[in-house]
């Protein structure tokens, strides 16, 4: 099924783009898509589409229309906010031949919801940090809390007195409340390493293809910016079984602790390309090519991938210029 790619809410997304124009090797063009031209994204597709905000009511009608006009086969929303449209949207639009990188809308139900992916954890015995209620919370002062629908860390935060914490009281609803997990001291050898798992699943939800584990050894914004490849079958594990229990598509980011008296415990699972997934690809799992050979039925993307652990990712900011016809320039004349 040859046709073209639509990546929504690029931005500066500019990594994921240019690997999925390495993945279609010019058989098919890459379309970047957001609801203005001004992104970075822009400059590394093979074109571009302006879309309405994901709220908007005539939004999946709005890109359906885009998606036909422009030989749109497959695509991958890249942000949280889209993705419940979309998982209720899919059938619509697989019925006009397009697929959408995304998983039912029971499971990005589950996955949004912090709160509801830990019970759903409990109740499929996946080993998670289990939420606790107003008593115990205040029992095991300090804790932490994060929205049930936030994004990158955002409201996130320690909280370390009873006082702190009751004020939260009409609004405990509204997080998940968690033990604090100390993170990882060298000196010491105590407290958590964090983690992230690229897991790559087939497009029908069934089979897990391969996963990347990847320490997050320096992070800012809730996205990883220094990250390494490491062999951990445990980790790996408990993520294909995430995997597997709900029912996930495609590329997907686990987000794990790995504790010294618990093992890995699950955080969360983002139904989407992560924002520091090219590490992952560029160390063997390969999900754009892999995923743009499930859609033309080829065996090729079933294929157990070569993962090069060791291999380390430093990110960093980059400039694109443009004249004033909008026109990219060298970097270095």
């Amino acid at each position: 099924m040859t046709g073209n790619v639509l990546i929504t809410s690029a931005a500066a997304k500019v990594l994921l783009v240019e690997a999925f124009r390495v993945a279609a090797a010019g058989t098919r063009q890459v379309l970047a898509a957001d609801l203005h031209a001004d992104i970075p994204a822009r400059f590394s597709a093979d074109g571009f589409v302006v879309l309405k905000r994901s709220d908007a009511p005539d939004f999946v009608t709005d890109l359906l229309a885009k998606c036909v006009a422009h030989g749109v086969t497959f695509v991958v929303p890249t942000r949280d906010g889209e993705l419940s449209v979309l998982a209720e949207a899919r059938n619509l639009f697989h019925s006009r031949g397009i697929t959408v990188h995304v998983a039912d809308s029971g499971t990005i139900s589950i996955c949004r919801d912090k709160r509801q992916f830990s019970v759903f954890c409990a109740r499929h015995d996946l080993p998670c940090l289990p939420h606790l209620d107003l008593d115990a919370a205040r029992a095991a002062l300090p804790v932490y809390i994060r929205p049930v629908n936030g994004a990158g860390g955002d409201g996130a935060r320690k909280v370390e007195t009873l006082a702190a914490l009751e004020a939260l009281e009409p609004v405990y609803d509204g997080y998940v409340v968690n033990r604090l997990v100390p993170p990882w001291h060298a000196a010491s050898g105590s407290g958590a390493k964090e983690y992230t798992v690229d897991l790559l699943r087939s497009l029908d939800g069934t089979a897990t293809i391969g996963a990347v584990v990847r320490e997050r050894i320096a992070v800012a914004g809730g996205e990883s910016q220094h990250g390494r490849v490491v062999d951990l079958p445990d980790l790996e594990a408990v993520a294909r079984a995430a995997g597997d229990a709900l029912g996930l598509v495609g590329h997907n980011t686990v987000q794990l602790f790995n504790c010294p008296d618990a093992g890995p415990l699950l955080i969360e699972v983002n139904p989407r390309f992560g924002g520091a997934a090219n590490l992952g690809i560029r160390a063997g799992l390969d999900s754009p090519r892999r995923l743009l050979l499930m859609l033309d039925g080829e065996p090729a993307a079933f294929a157990p991938p070569h993962i090069r652990h060791g291999m380390q990712m430093f990110r960093y900011k980059r400039d694109i210029l443009v004249d004033s016809d909008g026109r990219l320039l060298d970097e270095h004349p």
